[in-house]
């Protein structure tokens, strides 16, 4: 078989894989914090509008639950005038750690990647004079791969957008 890939052919693929993992790391990163603080901004005005009615003690004590206690205390107040913002707000915190666990298999996804491109770059060299022929599948391990984060990431981008715009 003749020979795919030149001396420098792996360095550049994997130089290049490296950046592009960057580059989709800090997207999930912005659209994780952004989407986040948004959501957050939608909380702080439910505070405010407590806080100018006189709310205040009870906004404080209801901050300091638990996700699982604010929720209960919400079915509490059921019958009371502000039960939909209380509700909302649960909603929002439920929409928060939506997030952060969607966001964590397409990080570990991602470090992975990022943890074998790097192998792959130091090793590129020794790989090429070793097994030359074997390099051309790690290029197409490592593509397939990299095109199964970009689904998985497109997913979970989209599963967020989709809930949020529900949500709202």
């Amino acid at each position: 078989m003749d020979i795919i890939f030149s001396e420098n052919t792996g360095l550049y693929l994997y130089s290049a894989l490296l950046q592009a993992n960057a580059a989709i790391i800090t997207l999930v990163g912005f659209f994780s914090i952004f989407t986040i603080q948004s959501i957050h901004s939608k909380i702080n005005t439910i505070q405010s509008s407590f806080i100018a009615i006189g709310h205040g003690n009870k906004i404080r004590w209801f901050d300091g639950l638990n996700l699982k206690d604010k929720e209960i205390e919400t079915q509490k107040m059921i019958d009371e005038d502000y039960f939909i913002s209380y509700n909302r707000w649960v909603i929002n915190l439920k929409q928060i750690k939506k997030v952060k666990y969607g966001i964590i298999l397409p990080t570990l996804l991602l470090g992975i990647a990022l943890i074998s491109d790097i192998i792959f770059l130091f090793l590129s060299s020794s790989l090429h004079e070793k097994y030359p022929d074997s390099e051309i599948y790690y290029a197409f391990i490592n593509s397939a791969y990299e095109i199964i984060i970009i689904i998985v990431i497109s997913y979970k981008i989209l599963s967020m957008i989709l809930s949020k715009s529900v949500n709202d």
